[in-house]
């Protein structure tokens, strides 16, 4: 696999935990609502957690992206509803 996908998918990883969370959890999280809610955290934190969540959906949707993210012990987010 890649190193360039799997260090996009640390970056992803970096920035999440740098803004106090995680991207195991990115299920729960939207990019949309990273960068105008969560009311207590800067403007820097919301970016960063909405950056790294557009950066983990654009390696959701190409195949070797969703497999860089799996490598690295990551669930990505089916393509539809099969899973694809």
């Amino acid at each position: 696999m890649s190193s360039l996908l799997h260090s996009m998918v640390l970056l992803a990883d970096s920035w999440m935990r740098r803004s106090g969370s995680s991207l195991k959890d990115r299920h729960r999280v939207s990019a949309l609502d990273s960068a105008v809610g969560t009311q207590g955290t800067t403007t820097e934190i919301r970016v960063l957690r909405a950056a790294a969540c557009d950066l983990y959906d654009v390696l959701c949707t190409a195949p070797d992206g969703r497999q860089a993210l799996s490598d690295l012990g990551f669930e990505p987010l089916p393509q539809n509803g099969k899973g694809e």
